[in-house]
């Protein structure tokens, strides 16, 4: 991999180009077609879509629409954006951004018509029992959004939980790695609870973020040492394990059953630190849900200036057997695939088979 041996040059190379012509910098990046690298702008204000929008077996569904007035409603397919069909949409966004995985395509996808820094609109088209509905989707200031937060009905704020105790179950949601804090939290909601006998760690949706915070999750579910690949850098190709060490704080003989939920927007750090690590770990330990994204390898971050990072592969993922990890994901112990009409109704097939595992045992 280029990318990983010679970041630094290129990365040198990257910020030369950046300060005399920074619309090239994004072209270059792509002809890596690694979704680990690229060029990620601070926000200074961020605008949002009215628009929840969910992909679910290659297609895509609107569960959720605070604006008013409109004939878009929940479970709605969507058939074009900005005329363009939804498939022909893909396929172009795939051959731009050239990943070999599909999930970080649509990861992108999504967040292309979920934020944005400037004020933008879209036309959007969803078909509803054959019947077309068009309508142009405005993007709307955060200030405008904190107004739908007021709302106890707003399925946003299903979103914003982090734990909950349903029964003798503890629910955890971990959104991401990209604090430091995130073990520390978690374990200060573990020893803060009471009669909880099982566990539940959510971590779908969850993009990875600093590789030693998911080691450090990670350390709280085993009971041994595990080396759970390798890792490949520099010009040297140096080779080191990927160790991780039991935490002081092991919380398995806590409870009965630990069930963690993944999906197809599970990745980086997410699946092939934390589980990896956790899958076939002892017999109380079951993954549920879809297989995960299948974003591996490891990134740094450098800045360019006060508004620009630039987020660049410097170690490559191999596996136990030392073979270089294929972008693909994860499989989960079970195979639970959650449908639209549950989702817009409030519910979850992947959550409800975790939590039946918990009474049954």
């Amino acid at each position: 991999m280029n990318g990983i041996n010679n970041f630094c040059s290129f990365y040198v190379l990257l910020v030369i180009i950046f300060i005399q012509q920074p619309n090239l910098i994004n072209e270059m990046l792509l002809e890596l077609g690694d979704p680990h690298t690229k060029l990620k702008k601070t926000f200074q204000n961020y605008f949002f879509s009215p628009l929840r929008i969910y992909y679910l077996d290659n297609s895509f569904y609107i569960v959720d629409n605070l604006m008013k007035d409109s004939k878009i409603k929940k479970g709605m397919k969507l058939v074009r954006i900005n005329e363009i069909p939804i498939e022909q949409y893909v396929e172009k966004e795939q051959k731009r951004l050239r990943y070999k995985s599909i999930s970080a395509v649509i990861i992108e996808i999504l967040e292309n018509l979920s934020f944005s820094n400037k004020k933008k609109c879209f036309k959007i088209t969803c078909i509803d029992d054959g019947k077309e509905i068009t309508e142009i989707v405005d993007f709307i200031e955060m200030s405008e959004m904190r107004k739908f937060y007021d709302f106890k009905t707003n399925e946003f704020l299903l979103t914003s939980k982090v734990s909950k105790k349903i029964d003798n179950t503890l629910y955890y949601k971990v959104f991401s790695f990209m604090s430091k804090n995130i073990t520390k939290i978690f374990l200060e909601t573990i020893f803060g609870i009471t009669n909880c006998q099982n566990l539940i760690v959510d971590v779908r949706d969850n993009i990875g973020g600093i590789v030693e915070e998911a080691k450090n999750f990670a350390a709280l579910f085993l009971e041994n040492s595990k080396i759970i690949g390798y890792e490949r850098e520099g010009k040297e190709k140096k080779v080191t394990p990927i160790i991780i060490n039991p935490s002081k704080y092991n919380i398995v003989n806590k409870f009965k059953n630990i069930i963690f939920l993944c999906n197809n927007f599970t990745g980086s750090s997410a699946e092939y630190i934390l589980l990896n690590a956790v899958k076939e770990t002892c017999e109380k330990i079951t993954i549920i849900g879809t297989e995960t994204a299948g974003m591996p390898h490891s990134a740094n971050i450098f800045t360019l200036d006060t508004t620009h990072k630039l987020q660049i592969t410097t170690k490559e993922y191999m596996d136990i057997n030392g073979n270089t990890m294929a972008e693909k994901g994860i499989k989960p112990d079970i195979i639970v695939v959650n449908d639209v009409k549950y989702i817009t109704e409030g519910k979850d097939k992947q959550l409800e088979a975790a939590l039946q595992i918990c009474k049954s045992t």
